[in-house]
């Protein structure tokens, strides 16, 4: 009687092995017609786990979502396997048993996946995971914490417009927008997050000093100010019971007419009083010297008519 020895483990590392003993007699090619399958499937099964995770895994795989634009994110891993590196993504909703497949990220050398399409609904809460996948196998899937877009998005700044009136600016805002595959297609924040306001700070350049307003709307005007003065505005998107705040938009500055009452007075004076004067003091000046010539006193003869005499 001769033993067969097989090793059998778990995760590919060494087992004990295992003595299978059989006879030379007339059974023995029943024997190995049975053992044959089994150690193939043995084998190959720990071969396969080997691979796997002898791969080395992505790492901080994490969600960044900037006006619901939901794009994941992995680095590489520290270290690198042989041959061309790339990645495999899926992702689920919370509570499905099932993940799926993001067709356009399979097989992807860049370390992100954009899933807005995927987590467009955005109350749901959503799990991804990526794998590494090379000529030598794949790794085993690291898996996102979970992920809600309306608590974790990010918002951009409106977009601002001035107008300056008579001792006014008039603020023009526009909402950050969802972001959307269908750019013709737009659809504000606000009327998603109906919390969303907008905080807008305007700063006297003059004085150097600054107001804050909280604004719900597309539309601010603030008044009483002063005349010939710039005014520099700057505005953020915040939602207070979520504690989000955007970046501060670009500052916009913009300077408020000269007052008009001035204005006339120095039309008045310099376009009509001013050239009156002028006139009138030339006009006098040239009659003073008219008046002296025809009739000054003190003018002598010449002495060549007064010797005739």
């Amino acid at each position: 009687t001769h033993t067969l020895s097989l090793s059998l483990s778990e995760g590919g590392g060494k087992g004990e092995p295992i003595a299978v003993p059989f006879s030379r007699c007339t059974h023995v090619n029943m024997d190995l017609a049975w053992l044959s399958p089994v150690a193939l499937l043995v084998l190959l099964s720990a071969r396969g786990h080997s691979k796997e995770n002898t791969l080395p895994v992505p790492k901080n795989l994490h969600f960044s979502s900037l006006n619901l634009q939901n794009v994941l994110h992995w680095e590489l891993p520290t270290r690198r396997a042989p041959g061309k590196q790339r990645f495999s993504v899926q992702y689920k909703v919370y509570g499905e048993k099932d993940w799926k497949i993001k067709a356009e990220c399979q097989n992807i050398t860049k370390t992100y996946c954009d899933l807005s399409n995927e987590t467009d609904y955005y109350e749901e809460h959503y799990y991804a995971r990526v794998r590494f996948v090379s000529e030598a196998g794949f790794s085993n899937w690291i898996k996102s914490g979970r992920f809600n877009p309306e608590m974790e998005t990010i918002f951009t700044s409106p977009k601002v417009k001035l107008e300056a009136g008579v001792c006014s600016i008039t603020i023009i805002l526009t909402p950050p927008q969802k972001w959307q595959y269908n750019l013709h297609q737009s659809i504000p924040l606000t009327n998603i997050f109906h919390e969303l306001k907008f905080e807008i700070q305007v700063i006297d350049r003059k004085i150097n000093k600054s107001c804050t307003y909280l604004e719900n709307g597309d539309f601010k005007k603030v008044g009483t100010l002063e005349h010939d003065t710039t005014y520099c505005v700057t505005v953020r998107s915040v939602e207070h019971s979520s504690l989000r705040r955007s970046d501060p938009s670009e500052i916009q500055c913009t300077t408020t007419p000269k007052d008009p009452a001035k204005q006339m007075v120095k039309i008045i004076l310099f376009g009509c009083v001013l050239p009156v004067f002028f006139f009138i003091f030339i006009f006098s000046l040239a009659c003073c010297f008219m008046y002296k010539y025809v009739n000054a006193r003190d003018q002598k003869q010449p002495i060549n008519l007064v010797r005739n005499f």
